[in-house]
């Protein structure tokens, strides 16, 4: 009996030493546990209730039924009630039907879960002012999960494992059973005459954590004996590996990453300084920390991405994920969202004499008027300078005055493929592509649909930075004038 009660405290004092040094929590803060009734879970909670007093915290019990066992499922909803009530720790539900939502996202059920369950764990924990999320991953799970992740390939960030506090959207996922075993769990809830219940559907092996589990560990065991202890040293190794590159890589490879509003640019010659699996590497850090919406980037996918890029012409795109894409400059290789390269916008302006009339396209401000002159002067934009600053990403703000015709309707619209420009070659009227004028200016193709064409009827009479038509004139006899105030903001950023 004496041996028990000091594994158990060991067991306690374990935990209490983890969250002291691991976790930042307020004096009186609630913290939400995620409770599914299996062993793992009852344990962490009986723990942490344990631990309430002297660490001044107060539990919230969660539980999320997915509905995918009939009657099971809620025989686990009715059994996490009863245990909470007994534990005196008040406890949210949620009933949630996870195979519709599956079937809707297209992922698989494990995802799915893992998803919603997240999900409502972060609604809870935003409901009750909690900064902390604990959940009842064991070293077992651990060895799961490093040996699916190594055997689907994974990276340094990957064969670290799961992390024992780890922070998703502002809020602390702790995981404080991640050092001890599935025994030691079962001996302190014999210990302490607490019953559990198991899922059914954890000896379904089409599941790959349970195939793991059930098939290929106990294989392992079997033909090389007992391996866990050196698979997790070898995790910790790459988890510090990883955090030193996270750490010191960011300074050492700054000079390579440029961000500019929503989009990331790479210098090129970052695949050829180093070795390629340290700029891979590098590339993936700084994609994850520019853009945080985008969750385990596929580091296969993205070194694939990377070789077939090298291959290809400047202006074409390859894939890194649902949302993002590599876009290859002559200068530059862009990260940055796909639907940069598809959104397009045609505005009809009808002009109110001496009135400004404003619009807003992409990241440009335009104000047009109409006014009248006694004289008119025209002054020249350096229109160069202009430019430079677009693709800087820089402010810009600078007036223009053409002369004007009686039509009072112009359109801004972006650029179409066809769109022809004219242009005096050898003193006589010629057109030319503006495809062409963009590639003459190395405009990056991002830029292209963003960029404001203003056209009087279907004349193009002028593009920021690039073009004014030469032979746009005035009614004859008129002083009026269009006068264009442009703006160029700098896109928001990134993060």
């Amino acid at each position: 009996m004496k041996k028990k009660s000091i594994k158990s405290n060991t067991m306690k004092n374990k935990i209490k030493e983890f969250i002291e040094k691991s976790v930042l929590i307020r004096p009186n803060e609630k913290i939400i546990v995620a409770v599914s009734g299996g062993s793992d879970s009852i344990a962490l909670l009986h723990l942490l209730k344990s631990l309430e007093k002297e660490m001044t915290f107060s539990c919230i019990a969660v539980h999320l039924n997915h509905k995918l066992r009939g009657d099971e499922s809620f025989r686990d909803e009715i059994f996490v009630k009863d245990f909470c009530k007994v534990l005196q720790v008040p406890l949210s539900v949620k009933r949630e039907d996870i195979r519709a939502f599956a079937k809707k996202n297209r992922q698989n059920l494990e995802k799915a879960g893992r998803d919603r369950r997240y999900a409502f764990f972060k609604k809870m924990a935003k409901k009750y002012s909690c900064s902390a999320i604990f959940t009842a991953h064991t070293r077992d799970d651990q060895v799961e999960t490093l040996l699916m992740r190594l055997f689907r390939g994974t990276g340094l960030q990957g064969a670290g494992g799961i992390r024992d506090n780890s922070l998703q959207d502002g809020f602390q996922i702790v995981r404080p059973l991640l050092s001890i075993n599935k025994k030691s769990i079962l001996s302190y809830l014999k210990e302490k005459k607490l019953t559990f219940i198991t899922d059914s559907s954890n000896k379904d092996i089409s599941f790959t954590r349970n195939k793991m589990r059930l098939k290929v560990i106990p294989y392992i065991k079997r033909e090389l004996g007992d391996f866990q202890k050196q698979l997790i040293d070898f995790s910790e190794i790459c988890r510090d590996v990883d955090t030193f590159f996270d750490k010191y890589g960011k300074k050492f490879f700054k000079d390579y990453f440029n961000v500019s509003g929503s989009r990331l640019s790479i210098l090129p010659e970052i695949m050829t300084s180093f070795p390629f699996y340290v700029s891979t590497y590098a590339i993936k850090n700084e994609i994850e920390r520019c853009f945080p919406g985008i969750r385990s980037l596929s580091k296969k996918r993205l070194s694939d991405s990377l070789e077939l890029l090298s291959g290809l012409q400047t202006g074409r795109t390859v894939d890194i994920s649902n949302n993002l894409i590599f876009l290859k400059e002559r200068e530059s290789i862009f990260v940055l969202n796909k639907k940069e390269l598809s959104e397009s916008k045609k505005i009809r302006l009808k002009l109110k004499g001496s009135v400004g009339c404003e619009v807003s396209f992409f990241n440009w401000e335009l104000v047009f008027s109409v006014r009248t002159f006694k004289t008119i002067s025209f002054r020249k934009i350096k229109h160069g300078a202009v430019l430079k600053k677009i693709k800087e990403g820089k402010q810009v703000d600078f007036r223009i005055k053409l002369p004007w015709q009686k039509s009072k309707i112009i359109y801004i619209r972006s650029f179409k493929a066809g769109d022809r420009i004219d242009i005096v070659l050898n003193g006589k009227k010629h057109t030319k592509k503006l495809k062409e004028l963009f590639c003459d200016h190395k405009i990056p193709l991002f830029m292209k649909k963003r960029i404001p064409v203003i056209m009087s009827e279907k004349t193009i009479v002028y593009i920021p930075g690039l073009y004014i038509n030469p032979f746009f004139e005035g009614t004859k006899g008129s002083k009026e004038v269009l006068e264009m105030r442009i703006k160029f903001k700098e896109p928001p950023a990134i993060f």
